[in-house]
């Protein structure tokens, strides 16, 4: 399965990539989401990478 980080400063594009696809279908899961780059980093590197 492939995990998806959706970084977006907008909370209402992040709830409408959310929401527009079934990702579960195509095999996604999303992981998290993040207002900029610099927490989408921390993320990554506090989970994604140790999994």
């Amino acid at each position: 399965m492939y995990q998806l980080l959706i970084v977006d400063d907008e909370p209402l594009v992040q709830a409408g990539i959310r929401s527009m696809l079934n990702w579960n279908e195509m095999n996604i899961e999303i992981c998290g989401t993040a207002m900029n780059g610099q927490a989408a980093l921390k993320i990554i590197e506090e989970n994604l990478l140790t999994s």
